[in-house]
């Protein structure tokens, strides 16, 4: 584009999780980010202009850390260095990465890697192994392949005890491997409280979830903090124990769907679902969703936002399920309109008795036309004016725009 600027592209899905791609057309720098359900950003790639690729990846552990790596390829030397959230680096260079993909499956050089051994049974690299004495000196077996101790993700050697470890490094419990001290803490494994900064260390593994005790128990929302401020006091559970939210709290919680006054601790998001013998609690669509039905008694109550499709031209008739996906894209006329309140677009007509087809709101119709006011958009919709249209356009709310027009 003359001028420079930037260019933006938003995907977005039903469950929240999107993807960002900005292009910087000063520089063709290109940017995507990556976020989960929850919002999070779990990763960001970036491409220059030279073609050099650089990225983060978020993970989220079991016990709700989250941590963070960073991955750049040289475009020289195809070297590809990985930074982990303490700062420490590990370069695997292009023989390195051409070794470990030949001997995992890759490359034209898988065939020579299997079961070669040099004389007196032990492996060199990319030979496969059972365990570190098939390996040659310096070698450690790494998921199945023999490799360099210090390329191995999940530590130095096989170990039991440490004094079979060097250079002061500990057999790490996490990992049965021997590892620095500082590395096998990151692992997970912790010798005292003071390994999990704001968390404890219960049975040697940090829990950083802000209970009061490694057992869990809580009397309140005071022996709570952190990310699980709220102590769940569920009488179906076998003990207290800190969570987020009262909705964690009860997720799946035994009920009685006859005891409708104290249905899963008065939490709106979730009623009281026969499942089987039994009943837990759950919400509407996960207790209803997919379920067969003739009628609208096996989907609930309407309220509850499921309907029994009876839609000819849906592949879910028959099926408990939201409005918009038994009546999304079904034929209409504006007169009588479209079921579970979505909007008739007259913009595309699927047959021709019919005015047009159900669309998820008036914005979702009107997408891509020009605009000059938000109004012209219809409700859910927004005119964006964003440099980088030929012209103000109609985008669905959902889409990120840096420019709305009022």
């Amino acid at each position: 584009l003359d001028g420079g600027g930037l260019f933006s592209l938003d995907y977005s899905f039903s469950n929240g999780a999107r993807v960002t791609t900005d292009i910087d057309t000063d520089t063709f720098t290109v940017t995507t980010s990556y976020f989960g359900p929850g919002g999070v950003e779990c990763g960001q790639q970036v491409i220059g202009t030279r073609g050099e690729a650089a990225g983060t990846t978020q993970v989220i552990l079991a016990d709700g850390r989250t941590a963070s790596y960073g991955v750049a390829v040289n475009a020289q030397t195809s070297a590809v260095t990985y930074t982990c959230a303490d700062g420490s680096t590990q370069t695997l260079t292009e023989d390195d990465q051409l070794a470990l993909q030949a001997c995992t499956g890759g490359g034209d050089a898988a065939e020579a890697c299997i079961d070669e051994r040099e004389p007196g049974g032990a492996g060199t690299i990319g030979t496969q192994c059972d365990d570190d004495s098939t390996c040659n000196a310096g070698l450690t077996c790494c998921l199945g392949v023999c490799q360099p101790e210090d390329l191995c993700p999940l530590g130095g050697r096989m170990c039991a005890a440490d004094a079979e470890c060097t250079d002061g490094a500990l057999c790490c419990p996490a990992t049965d491997r021997c590892m620095a001290r500082d590395r096998c803490v990151s692992a997970g494994w912790c010798e005292a409280d003071a390994d999990c900064g704001d968390g404890l260390c219960c049975d040697g593994a940090c829990v950083r979830d802000g209970r009061a005790t490694c057992a869990g128990e809580c009397g309140g929302d005071a022996d709570c903090g952190g990310d699980t401020p709220f102590c769940c006091e569920n009488p179906g559970a076998d003990q207290t124990f800190c969570t987020d939210s009262a909705q964690n709290c009860w997720h799946y919680a035994t009920c009685d769907s006859q005891d409708l006054s104290a249905l899963c601790g008065g939490v709106a998001e979730y009623l009281c679902c026969p499942n089987g013998d039994a009943s837990d609690c759950r919400t509407a669509e996960e207790c209803f969703g997919g379920r067969a039905c003739e009628d609208q008694t096996a989907c609930g109550d309407p309220s509850l936002g499921l309907l029994c499709c009876d839609s000819d031209v849906q592949a879910n008739r028959g099926e408990c399920t939201v409005p918009a996906r038994c009546y999304e894209g079904t034929p209409c006329n504006t007169d009588t309109g479209c079921p579970g309140g979505l909007f008739c677009c007259e913009r595309f007509q699927l047959e021709e008795g019919f005015a047009g087809a159900c669309a998820p709101s008036e914005g979702a119709c009107n997408v891509q036309l020009p605009c000059a006011t938000s109004a012209e958009c219809g409700q859910g919709g927004r005119c964006c004016g964003d440099a980088f249209l030929p012209e103000p356009l109609c985008l669905p709310d959902e889409i990120e725009c840096t420019m709305v027009l009022p």
